[in-house]
């Protein structure tokens, strides 16, 4: 089961697998207004524990041009979670919007 939702004007697809809801790196790089390869190199470079083999799944995509590209399904659990505690930490003072906007811009 599959559902979308707008951000950014973006088309985000949320899709459900066993008990846990997914987006891809595709709808991630389109919202930030990204490259997903960037996004994947991001991924990449985290550790390579349980926690991120649960949260980022490889998974691969046919392009507009029918050629298989790689991607991620990040679990929106986790992606919730990170969104969360960044604004916790605006509220509680320790990050000011501008810097938040720019991390999530660059990220």
């Amino acid at each position: 089961m599959s559902d979308l939702v707008v951000i950014n004007g973006i088309n985000v697809e949320f899709e459900v697998v066993g008990d846990q809801t997914f987006t891809t790196s595709l709808d991630i790089a389109a919202v930030f207004e990204k490259r997903c390869d960037n996004i994947i190199a991001q991924i990449k470079a985290l550790p390579q524990d349980e926690f991120n083999a649960l949260n980022f799944k490889a998974v691969k995509y046919k392009d507009g041009k029918g050629e298989i590209r790689p991607c991620y399904n990040l679990a929106t659990l986790f992606l919730y979670s990170l969104w969360v505690l960044q604004v916790k930490k605006l509220i509680n003072g320790k990050l000011s919007l501008s810097k938040l906007l720019m991390k999530w811009k660059n990220a």
